[in-house]
């Protein structure tokens, strides 16, 4: 028997080679055995002291040997496995400081919507054990995914623009996840502090020594941490008061 693989994922094809040595036989075939169930195919001549064939689709472990009149090859075994696959995602969004949002918690879809800044855990599960794997972002860029002892995949990354990515898994055999989902990356956008001054008019003329009373109203989606009245009097340029909450 030529070269042939030891293990393939369910439903691929699966073809084997004989290389026939000595006085060639005329025809060739190949002895299967699968799930205690015997059957025997012609293999076609595939070149010089060579016979080939194919099984189209490989759903379950097969034993073969390859018969060519008194002649015999080894017993060749493949098994075959599932491809690795990813799921049940579980994201920690743990938000910027100065938002004051507690961290929360989100279950099921792999897809991110977060503020700018915030720090995301994404941690997934997996139909089998997986050696390594990787976030892999819009723009090419990788972040390795640490496998845990329970056998949970988990990256932590910060957010700070949309795109997307998808997750790139592979097994102990080498082999890869087939379905490679892509997901989103939203960012929410953060609205800029708004401020109006009620009082007084913009345009007013002020004898020297008054004193005039301010009155503002600020706000933001995320609560106003500081206000600040910027002012100029004179020649003395840009002075700046901190002022107090009432």
């Amino acid at each position: 028997l030529d070269n042939y693989p030891r293990h393939l994922l369910v439903g691929q094809p699966l073809t084997v080679q004989a290389l026939a040595s000595g006085q060639l036989p005329a025809t060739a075939h190949l002895h299967m055995w699968q799930a205690s169930k015997e059957r025997q195919e012609q293999m076609v001549v595939a070149g010089q002291n060579t016979f080939r064939h194919t099984i189209a689709s490989l759903r379950e472990p097969v034993t073969f040997q390859a018969i060519a009149g008194s002649a015999a090859s080894d017993v060749g075994t493949v098994e075959v496995v599932e491809a690795p696959a990813v799921g049940n995602f579980y994201i920690r969004y743990q938000y910027p400081d100065y938002t004051g949002l507690p961290a929360t918690i989100q279950e099921g879809s792999g897809h991110v919507e977060a503020l700018a800044g915030s720090e995301v855990r994404i941690q997934m599960g997996a139909n089998k054990p997986i050696a390594r794997g990787e976030l892999v972002f819009d723009d090419n860029t990788r972040l390795p995914l640490l496998v845990r002892s329970d056998g949970l995949l988990q990256a932590t990354a910060i957010i700070t623009k949309p795109g997307g990515y998808r997750v790139e898994v592979q097994d102990a055999l080498g082999f890869t996840n087939q379905d490679q989902l892509s997901y989103r990356i939203d960012v929410i956008p953060d609205a800029v502090p708004q401020i109006d001054l009620l009082a007084p008019a913009p345009d007013m003329e002020l004898e020297e020594g008054r004193v005039i009373i301010l009155e503002y109203e600020a706000r933001d989606d995320f609560g106003v941490r500081e206000l600040a009245l910027v002012y100029r009097a004179g020649p003395f340029g840009e002075k700046r008061v901190v002022i107090d909450r009432v």
